[in-house]
């Protein structure tokens, strides 16, 4: 699912003809971290105050009720000032958490960087095993133009299915006894 999905599309297409996987179906895969980035950032309502600032906020939490821990390894790229400035800020869109923690930790030089290094749709023409990708037109997380769609026609171990409604993660229907639930179980 989501980001778990980038990095299992990622992998399989790194590994290539070496990939130990016999198949691998994603759901939600954001395939193009920049753009959907940008599709996050600039988006609808929902995008930009829903998903970013709260997303956010909530991986800010994570790292705030953490922070001694990264204060105090001697290994850590992050300043008791950096981690001040994002703790204290009262909004933290995901691109500001990216440039603050995600980059100085894993060695990129900014959120961009990070993004483009990360994105799964470079890897698309590596895959060699069945991969079914299932994805929602409605995704407000992914950006409509995010999709590999050239690599992914020219790679016959690829199929994609595209639901008009679904994202992040719904597809629900409903079930005979009127209850909601997820179709894609």
């Amino acid at each position: 699912f989501s980001l778990g999905a980038n990095a299992l599309t990622k992998y399989v297409g790194e590994e290539r003809d070496t990939c130990p996987l016999s198949s691998v179906v994603v759901l939600a895969n954001p395939w193009d971290f920049v753009r959907s980035a940008r599709h996050i950032s600039s988006g609808t309502f929902i995008n930009k105050y829903g998903y970013n600032y709260v997303m956010g906020g909530a991986v800010r939490s994570l790292v705030s009720r953490h922070r001694q821990t990264f204060l105090e390894s001697p290994d850590s790229p992050l300043t008791r000032n950096s981690m001040h400035n994002l703790i204290t800020k009262r909004f933290v869109t995901l691109r500001q958490y990216d440039n603050a923690v995600t980059s100085p930790i894993f060695g990129f030089a900014n959120a961009d960087h990070y993004y483009a290094s990360v994105s799964s749709s470079r890897f698309v023409s590596g895959i060699r095993i069945p991969f079914l990708a299932l994805n929602a037109i409605d995704d407000p997380v992914i950006a409509p133009d995010a999709l590999p769609e050239a690599e992914i026609l020219a790679n016959p171990w690829v199929f994609v299915a595209r639901t008009e409604h679904g994202g992040p993660l719904g597809w629900f229907d409903q079930g005979p006894d009127g209850a909601l639930r997820r179709w894609y179980v």
